[in-house]
């Protein structure tokens, strides 16, 4: 199952990673925040494409399946950690 986690940025900017999951067991995953990317797919119209990434304005974070097939997904905990 892949899913992935994505935010608009200060510049509303859509930030997107993707990880691939096994289904069946609990997993513990790990998103640098370097391989957070401008997603290829999808960008708003007002988005500032080309800035610096800005982070002092996300607002929130979307956690979504990608595969078509049926199934659960489930958040046991988020940290976000800052170095």
């Amino acid at each position: 199952m892949t899913f992935s986690l994505s935010f608009f940025d200060g510049n509303r900017v859509a930030y997107t990673a993707w990880r691939e999951l096994k289904g069946g067991v609990w997993q513990r995953i790990r998103v640098p925040f370097d391989e957070i990317q401008p997603n290829p797919y999808f960008q708003r119209a007002d988005a500032k494409t080309g800035a610096p990434i800005d982070v002092r304005d996300v607002s929130g974070i979307a956690f979504a399946p990608q595969d078509q097939s049926s199934g659960r997904f489930t958040i046991g905990s988020l940290v976000v950690v800052s170095n």
